[in-house]
């Protein structure tokens, strides 16, 4: 009976512990924002605010609120084209970058750290991309999972003139048009989930309004051993006006519980054994 109670105790005491653990998930999405500018903190759990890395001039790159459903083909018509806004204020994240420049956003949140399971999810919509055949040259645009230190694990990205989306590790024999999901410009909600004790992910892209989806599994990252800590968000020379502008929303990561979840299931155990000891 002493025994009993002691698990129970702890079962209670870590559970506690657990609760406060769980609130380091991180979760941002442009309707808490009336301007996305440099050092932006808005959202919970993140551990540092939204940076921006803009070449040239302002008229060449950079980041702003706005409305999804203007890219593309979209027109500004949410008919054909609904977007990804934000409810609270109809807008999205954006970058825009022509004339060789880039735009990228950074943010930084709780570090995986090597368990299966833990995950990133957020939506991401482009429009047009410039080809290479275009008189500024061709254009890349995308997302991508960095370390601490801001060296590349994976990446998602659409370049012009290609026929698919790209996931991308940094192998010398990678493929362009891996994911067989066809240019889009209505949106896709994509998911990075931790495996092989974190030095692969499971990726998971589902497009919106019938653009197709992906799946793969154990997709190695560039880096070996290196923990996800950070996202980029960019847009490399995709073209000139409103029709070339990317779009991102709805960003959450949630690390999973700690080795405490791991000492917890184990107490549980542990008092699953008891009872079917006294019994």
């Amino acid at each position: 009976m002493k025994i009993l109670k002691w698990v129970i105790g702890c079962l209670i005491f870590i559970s506690a512990i657990a609760i406060s653990v769980s609130a380091q998930d991180a979760t941002d999405n442009a309707g808490n924002y009336t301007n996305w500018t440099y050092q932006a903190n808005l959202g919970t759990g993140f551990t540092g605010p939204w940076t921006f890395s803009n070449t040239g001039t302002s008229s060449q790159s950079g980041a702003f609120l706005g409305n999804s459903t203007e890219n593309g083909a979209g027109g500004g018509s949410s008919s054909n084209h609904p977007g990804i806004n934000s409810s609270a204020n109809n807008d999205a994240w954006g970058l825009y970058a022509n004339g060789g420049q880039t735009a990228g956003a950074i943010r930084a949140f709780p570090a995986f750290d090597g368990l299966n399971g833990q995950y990133l999810t957020i939506d991401f919509e482009n429009g047009y991309v410039n080809n290479p055949s275009s008189p500024g040259g061709g254009g890349t645009i995308g997302l991508g999972l960095l370390d601490a230190s801001g060296n590349n694990l994976v990446e998602l990205f659409f370049v012009g003139g290609n026929n698919c989306y790209t996931l991308y590790n940094g192998a010398s024999n990678q493929t362009n048009n891996n994911t067989d999901i066809g240019f889009s410009d209505t949106g896709l909600a994509v998911t990075f989930t931790s495996t092989n004790s974190g030095n692969d992910v499971n990726v998971t892209i589902t497009g919106l309004n019938g653009a197709g989806s992906f799946s793969t599994n154990n997709f190695p990252l560039e880096r070996s051993g290196d923990e996800i800590a950070e996202i980029r968000l960019f847009n490399a020379n995709a073209g000139s006006g409103g029709s070339y502008n990317d779009f991102y929303n709805n960003l959450t990561v949630v690390p999973e519980p700690s080795s405490i979840a791991l000492v917890a299931a184990g107490l549980l155990g542990a008092l699953a054994f008891i009872r079917r000891r006294k019994a």
